[in-house]
């Protein structure tokens, strides 16, 4: 199996200037705990995480409204490619303790991939949902 066969392909990331506030909205509205950043090519020139913030937060409460991701991201981004072999993601994700990481190919992001989506291509789904359409008297 191959980083590409289980990636998820729909990415939200960021860009260099964007204000860590913003950043931190879409963090919070995307349920993420980090973004990759990208450059207008669509290369990974970075990955910026909630722990980058709260160190900023940390620092600087109001750090979050002049920060631009560029100035809190950590550079460069380990990314693996679309034709890795997943064995060496898990690796990368156990070594790094990365909760997730960029895919890419030809230098371009083209995934992720995290560690409930390697998880979920190994687990078979044994629960079924069921619902007689019986309703219970109130």
């Amino acid at each position: 199996m191959k980083a590409a066969d289980i990636m998820t392909t729909r990415v939200t990331a960021t860009t260099e200037n964007a204000t860590c506030i913003d950043l931190a909205r879409k963090i919070l509205s995307g349920f993420f705990s980090g973004l990759p950043v990208v450059n207008h090519e669509g290369h990974v020139v970075g990955i910026v995480s909630e722990i980058d913030l709260l160190e900023l937060i940390h620092r600087d409460r109001n750090a979050l409204y002049t920060t631009t991701t560029k100035d809190v991201m950590h550079s460069p981004a380990t990314c693996v490619n679309a034709d890795e072999d997943i064995d060496n993601v898990i690796a990368v994700l156990m070594e790094n303790k990365f909760v997730r990481v960029p895919v890419i190919q030809d230098g371009v992001l083209v995934g992720i991939i995290s560690r409930s989506d390697i998880l979920r291509s190994y687990v078979r789904d044994d629960f079924i949902v069921f619902d007689s359409g019986l309703k219970r008297d109130e």
